[in-house]
């Protein structure tokens, strides 16, 4: 972090439009669920506010666990791959006429 801005408010100064993925949405849970590996303080809702305060609109997903996992042991395991591959495509389509209206609107 450098300032009052974080590492995505920093490299996106003036952008219209930023699509912003993350495992979670910043709350605490996250090193619990096994989808931070840091204790360290999020700051990613700050991030999205600063940046939409810039005049940038911005949409958050936030990926969260796949469909049927209560927590994850660990982000690096192979295992997670494919799941999260499957949950990725399905989320893509199903995102595909909200993401075209963001981008084309």
């Amino acid at each position: 972090m450098h300032g009052n801005h974080g590492l995505l408010s920093g490299l996106l100064l003036r952008v219209r439009k930023a699509l912003v993925i993350s495992l979670t949405d910043g709350g605490q849970d996250a090193v619990r669920l096994g989808l931070r590996v840091s204790g360290l303080p999020n700051t990613l809702q700050q991030e999205v506010q600063t940046l939409e305060k810039q005049g940038a609109r911005v949409a958050l997903k936030v990926v969260g666990l796949v469909p049927g996992a209560d927590r994850v042991d660990s982000i690096m395991n192979p295992k997670w791959i494919k799941p999260c591959l499957e949950n990725g495509r399905q989320r893509g389509e199903a995102d595909v006429a909200e993401m075209r209206t963001f981008w084309n609107g």
